[in-house]
């Protein structure tokens, strides 16, 4: 089985072809892709089917087994590995949150999704938590996502508190992905996630740069077209541009950043 592995701002994929395997890639499987050590190691597989001349099929399924409706830092990988592949600048990928459009830059190695609209957007829940109330902001960027502002993002506790809030109650079943952001200028976030699926603290995500961005400028009051750079823990910036309309109304949502190809090669007996 070919693969080949690639780096979205510190989120790391496998990325397959799914015409090209000889049978289903099952979750048992993409567990042991994902296991360090083991397998390949990653924070999810991107299995891609090829539909047309600019038109691709993109499942995410994370290190859990489990399917995601979309990831930001995925699209962009899934964006760089068809545009190479079928030698356009433009890529229309489809996924189960909806269409997601993809440009990638060859100069700059780094690739542009514009994401599905942004939905279900909530600001000021109180949640009770094991340290006490909780006042936390909420929308669904493709996937769900909850936004906790703090002062002191170094020292947080992102695996506890994270956990905590994504297995809360009041987001069962589903649960969702925890953001702690601090604001460090009116154009500029930094940002730590716990990742549902990953069930730890990743590097980067994508979608939750454009949650936290969004909710940012909303919290500064912000109802202009602009963009954010967003600091990640893997040390990346990544740019957010969020469009809005005449009445304050998001319409699109930008997320840009570099994409690095890192090894190809076969699986042999990780299965």
């Amino acid at each position: 089985m070919e693969f080949t592995k690639m780096v979205a701002s510190g989120n790391d994929f496998v990325l397959l072809v799914e015409e090209e395997l000889d049978r289903p890639i099952t979750s048992e499987d993409v567990v042991r892709l994902c296991t360090p050590k083991y397998g390949v190691g990653a924070d999810g597989v991107l299995l891609l089917s090829f539909l047309g001349e600019d038109r691709v099929r993109m499942r995410i399924v994370n290190s859990d087994g489990s399917e995601a409706e979309m990831c930001g830092n995925g699209a962009r990988c899934a964006v760089r590995f068809a545009s190479e592949r079928l030698g356009k600048e433009f890529i229309l990928l489809e996924t189960l949150a909806g269409e997601v459009l993809g440009w990638y830059f060859p100069e700059s190695k780094r690739a542009k999704v514009r994401l599905t609209r942004p939905k279900d957007l909530a600001r000021g829940i109180l949640l009770d938590c094991s340290w006490g109330k909780c006042t936390v902001d909420y929308v669904d960027t493709g996937v769900p996502h909850t936004i906790l502002f703090v002062d002191d993002i170094d020292n947080i506790d992102v695996f506890g508190m994270g956990r905590e809030i994504r297995y809360h109650g009041y987001f069962a079943p589903k649960g969702t992905n925890v953001d702690f952001v601090k604001v460090l200028d009116k154009d500029k976030i930094r940002i730590r996630t716990y990742e549902r699926g990953v069930e730890n603290e990743t590097l980067a995500c994508g979608t939750g740069s454009v949650a936290s961005a969004l909710l940012s400028l909303m919290a500064m009051g912000v109802k202009e077209s602009s963009r954010v750079d967003v600091q990640t823990q893997g040390g990346e910036v990544l740019g957010v541009e969020v469009k809005f309309s005449d009445k304050g109304e998001v319409e699109e949502v930008f997320l840009e950043g570099d994409v690095r190809k890192v090894f190809s090669g076969r699986v042999l007996e990780v299965f």
